[in-house]
């Protein structure tokens, strides 16, 4: 697992360590560096899924990447010309992605980087998808047939964006999934993918039944929805809604990761009702029980309570100590503004600085003084 990462002069990070958990949650303002981080973690993955090519790393294309150019990235606070990534594994291991930056390579639109220390954990050199799997914020929403890969059954993934959640659905449909993810009104049961997938999108889509189906000779395959118990035809994504399209990737990855993997998600919460949102925040805690590690970018405040209840009420292993948020707030100009908060026994937080999750309170408050003035 990795424990801490790292970040020096990239993008809003001047220079911070970020302790890592089996559970960690980036919060904070729009446009305020937590994308920045989880992008410092897909630039060391793709350092580590490049071993032929270990003299860059590209900075747009792979895991949905959009970064531009050398001078995009560097911290503008910065008087160093290196920008530089160091994580450190629970084992001790501590490696460390070094990009040299000249005047020459600021128009480049790849770092030059060397690995320093010791190699890149597993986590992040794996060839597996089910090893490693990032879920971008711009998910793939309903489409009535998704394009297919061209890859053995175990390189297999989602894609940064889900857009390939029907062929894995329709090829692990009938996969065994760990006990330690299943759904508990599958316990009792051997736990198969397919039925585990739609009892836990049941929490916010009830009696969801899920259909896919591959047409290798057309490279295309094709999702269908139906409600359990209801007469009802199999209905095109298009006529279910976005919360279902978006949350099944995320549903797919989290039963389907392997342990002491890294499962990335940025905004769970796209297009759920808050009740749904909250089950989400249920379930990715679960997998982080489970072994996986597993990092969430979000705006809801009820995906947070999700991931409170859980462990507060001993719905998961996860203790206390498993569980960080990093509420991050890059703005203002030189070295970002991080907090970093912790659980307590009894699902309560060790602070709540100013600007995080306190919109309700702030809008019940002006609506109250509102009342009174009438």
């Amino acid at each position: 697992m990795i424990t801490s990462l790292e970040i020096r002069n990239f993008k809003c990070f001047l220079q911070h360590t970020f302790a890592l958990r089996k559970l960690t949650v980036l919060s904070g303002p729009n446009a305020s560096g937590k994308s920045s981080f989880v992008q410092a973690l897909l630039l060391l993955r793709i350092a580590g899924q490049n071993p032929d090519q270990p003299g860059f790393v590209p900075l747009n294309g792979q895991h949905a990447l959009e970064l531009g150019a050398v001078s995009d990235v560097l911290c503008h606070s910065s008087k160093e010309n290196a920008i530089q990534f160091t994580v450190t594994t629970s084992e001790g291991r501590i490696s460390t992605l070094l990009a040299e930056v000249g005047a020459a390579s600021l128009e480049n639109r790849f770092l030059s980087v060397s690995l320093k220390g010791e190699d890149l954990p597993e986590c992040l050199t794996s060839p597996a998808g089910t090893v490693f799997a990032y879920l971008a914020a711009e998910r793939f929403g309903p489409r009535d047939i998704q394009l297919t890969q061209s890859l053995p059954l175990e390189a297999l993934s989602l894609g940064a964006r889900g857009e390939f959640s029907a062929e894995v659905f329709a090829a692990f449909e009938r996969k065994e999934i760990r006990r330690a993810v299943a759904h508990g009104a599958n316990l009792s049961e051997t736990p198969l993918l397919r039925q585990n997938v739609e009892s836990w999108m049941g929490e916010w889509a009830p009696k969801i039944q899920i259909r896919a189906e591959t047409f290798p000779d057309k490279n295309i395959a094709l999702l269908r929805f139906q409600q359990r118990d209801l007469m009802s035809e199999w209905m095109r994504p298009t006529n279910v809604g976005f919360g279902v399209s978006h949350s099944l990737p995320i549903v797919l990855a989290g039963l389907l990761a392997q342990e002491s993997g890294i499962l990335i998600v940025d905004s769970p919460e796209s297009h759920l009702h808050p009740a749904g949102q909250s089950a989400i925040g249920r379930f990715l805690a679960i997998v982080a029980a489970s072994g996986v590690q597993v990092i969430l970018e979000t705006h809801s405040d009820h995906v947070l309570n999700g991931i409170r209840i859980a462990v507060a009420s001993a719905e998961t292993s996860l203790g206390i100590e498993d569980v960080v948020i990093h509420n991050i707030d890059g703005r203002s100009p030189g070295a970002a503004a991080i907090d970093e908060i912790y659980m307590t026994s009894s699902g309560g937080l060790s602070r709540w600085p100013t600007g995080f999750f306190d919109q309700i309170e702030n809008d019940l408050a002006a609506i109250f003084a509102l009342r009174k003035q009438e």
